[in-house]
């Protein structure tokens, strides 16, 4: 498979490059960014949309040789070209913006099978993360998130909160980006996004702020608009030595009653339940992700093509 759900739980942050400046896509694999996603919606103005998608495969490849594990494509709404275009063997997932209902994902998926049969790709290559923008997806984001291509769901913050007649912040998108973490973890699938705007570039302490918001709310990283984002992100996700040397210790002490063969727990004054234990190991686990085992800085091997079944 190309990119596992756990791959993209370890990504974080999910990189916007523009697919038709160079510029940016040749520094791309210096961001930090967990994952790329070349844009063909947003970032390009009406006029230049063809040449994007034109620029599409070689900004793709040219990821791939500078060492971009994950490359992701942001088509335009409902666009039968743009899939037609992305699906291929350097491209991992598509992110699929204005997704209101089962219905369009459905075409989403039947377009991409056609795409991969005649790319001569295995069926489910391609991956597919929704942008959640609109009320209607936050009140269908269950069922957007139990289809068996969708590997993430997106809080789309800026376009919801036009769609809801407010500013992005986290208070009035609260409930949305809860909406979707309960959606996405039931499913075992990804939650990303935060509860605020991409659009704070300058102003990084607010966007740190709605990541870490992001995080206690349960998202497991966001997509970033700006390369200054990716480095918020990564800070917000990260386990600090305090959180490592609290999780050795609480496995420590676990492991001690385990061989005393004990039912009950004691730790510092508390009874440790699976739960704590557990939450320990993540943490743990994701020390060792940063010190050198990074499942998202490697690109795939011929193995990683091979057909998949359901998440």
């Amino acid at each position: 498979m190309s990119l596992s759900i756990e791959q993209l739980e370890a990504c974080r942050s999910l990189l916007f490059v523009p697919a038709n400046e160079p510029r940016f896509i040749s520094k791309a694999h210096q961001r930090g960014a967990g994952a790329i996603i070349l844009d063909l919606e947003d970032s390009i103005s009406p006029d230049q949309k063809e040449a994007a998608r034109g620029n599409l495969r070689p900004a793709a490849a040219e990821l791939r040789r500078n060492g971009i594990a994950h490359v992701l494509v942001r088509i335009n709404p409902g666009s039968a070209d743009d899939i037609d275009e992305a699906v291929s063997r350097d491209v991992d997932a598509l992110v699929l913006p204005k997704v209101e209902s089962l219905d369009d994902l459905v075409w989403a998926h039947t377009a991409v099978s056609t795409a991969e049969q005649r790319s001569g790709l295995p069926d489910g290559h391609i991956r597919l993360l929704v942008l959640v923008e609109t009320p209607a997806a936050v009140l269908n984001a269950a069922s957007l998130a139990a289809h068996e291509r969708v590997a993430a769901l997106i809080l789309g913050s800026e376009d919801l909160a036009l769609a809801l007649g407010v500013e992005p912040t986290l208070d009035s998108l609260a409930y949305a980006a809860s909406s979707i973490v309960f959606a996405a973890r039931g499913h075992r699938k990804v939650p990303l996004g935060v509860p605020g705007s991409l659009a704070s570039i300058v102003d990084t302490g607010r966007f740190a702020q709605a990541v870490q918001h992001a995080r206690h709310l349960g998202m497991a990283g966001t997509v970033c608009i700006h390369p200054k984002q990716v480095e918020a992100v990564s800070a917000a996700f990260a386990a600090t030595p305090e959180d490592y040397a609290l999780a050795q210790r609480v496995l420590a002490a676990f492991d001690e009653a385990q061989q005393a063969g004990k039912g009950a727990v004691m730790f510092e004054g508390k009874m440790l339940d699976l739960p704590i234990v557990e939450r320990a190991r993540r943490v743990a686990a994701q020390r060792q992700e940063a010190s050198g085992d990074d499942r998202c800085t490697s690109a795939p091997n011929e193995r990683d093509l091979q057909p998949r079944g359901k998440s």
